[in-house]
């Protein structure tokens, strides 16, 4: 914004009727240009003792430091507006990322059949660790298979097998294997 364009919104500051990306515009180009700021400061001035003399009021102000004081509430009112929006985006960021996993759960649940398959549940567990692009997963009688991430596909297709005949059955599929045992 130019000087002439702030000079027009001085009034409409005074008043409080100033909001937005317009308002932050007003208040940066207020702390750089003198002239700007000697305009506001001399119609803030002639609001204030109108006011004054409206209430019958006799008390006198300093005005530079009134006026001083309204801007600095102004600028820690921009920061407040600018710091929740920041937190909103964050909030924001936070749920989608939540959805996104709860999605990606429901699908391996889907694919799957059940649970404790779902790679969400083996880290909650603690039964599934990443490193060095190595995927390991611990079953039950606590053997590792190992997986790694660096060889192609089908170098891994053993390593896939041996992972899903060392996972530990659905609860149906070990009903049936323990009453067709008896």
């Amino acid at each position: 914004m130019n000087c002439q364009d702030i000079q027009k919104l001085v009034t409409v500051y005074i008043k409080k009727e100033l909001h937005g990306k317009k308002l932050e515009e007003f208040m940066e180009h207020i702390k750089t240009c003198k002239d700007c700021y000697e305009e506001l400061e001399i119609y803030y001035t002639i609001q204030f003792a109108l006011r004054q003399l409206d209430n019958n009021e006799q008390v006198t102000y300093d005005v530079r430091e009134h006026l001083a004081e309204h801007l600095h509430q102004t600028e820690k009112k921009i920061y407040m507006k600018r710091r929740h929006n920041i937190y909103s985006l964050v909030l924001v960021f936070l749920a989608q990322m939540a959805v996104i996993l709860t999605l990606v759960a429901q699908l391996q649940i889907w694919s799957t059949g059940n649970l404790e398959s779902t790679v969400i549940y083996k880290i909650r567990v603690g039964t599934f660790h990443r490193q060095n692009n190595i995927v390991t997963e611990e079953s039950e009688n606590n053997q590792e298979t190992k997986l790694d991430l660096e060889k192609k596909p089908e170098d891994n297709t053993s390593t896939i097998e041996n992972i899903q005949e060392n996972t530990p059955q659905s609860n149906d599929e070990a009903g049936r294997e323990t009453q067709s045992r008896e």
